[in-house]
């Protein structure tokens, strides 16, 4: 009897607490492994934020690199060339600006403003700086490859002028001999005639 119903429902309890236990701990770790993943997510996601933060101008987005090794150096172009500042402090002049006062430029970045165009007079992967050392390796490079071409035309010069010499010392050979002996000829009748 009461024995029995008290083993039945004791055997029951630890069977409802077992499962409730074994599916709560599953439901939570579920849980806890969604929002560790939400949070890793998001720690990643402000890391690659921060790197291009502090790696890539946000004007132009040229890389840290690229200025250092080009250029004279990303802390410079940032503080100077590129100040995000300075053209932030553009954007609230001409919105207080008088439209009616605004130069050809200003009126260009105001339309393209109201056409929700922010970051379109942005000089992306454009930079002075390395422009003019772009411009340099261009024409170094150009000038090689002008130097090369002449050089190899002047290869083919003289190779074409070596088979014309050849060809006219074997048109002229008979023509000199005979010239030589005309004047040996000459020189033989000078020389008979000559008194000495």
């Amino acid at each position: 009897g009461i024995n029995a119903e008290y083993g039945d429902a004791s055997a029951r309890f630890l069977f409802d607490m077992s499962y409730f236990i074994i599916v709560i701990t599953i439901l939570l770790n579920i849980v806890f492994g969604i929002i560790i993943d939400t949070f890793a997510d998001q720690r990643d996601s402000n890391n690659s934020i921060k790197e291009d933060i502090e790696n890539n101008c946000f004007i132009c987005n040229i890389s840290r690199d690229d200025f250092d090794r080009k250029g004279e150096g990303f802390e410079k172009h940032i503080k100077n060339d590129h100040n995000a500042f300075q053209y932030l402090y553009f954007l609230v002049y001409l919105r207080k600006k008088d439209s009616t006062e605004y130069t050809g430029p200003e009126s260009y970045i105001s339309k393209m403003l109201e056409e929700n165009n922010v970051v379109g007079f942005f000089p992306i992967h454009m930079a002075m700086c390395l422009r003019d050392h772009a411009a340099d390796e261009t024409s170094v490079n150009q000038l090689y490859d002008r130097i090369n071409v002449v050089k190899s035309n002047l290869e083919t010069l003289d190779e074409v002028f070596k088979g014309l010499l050849t060809k006219v010392t074997k048109l002229t050979a008979p023509q000199e001999e005979k010239m030589a002996l005309k004047v040996l000829e000459q020189w033989h009748k000078v020389s008979k005639k000559s008194p000495w």
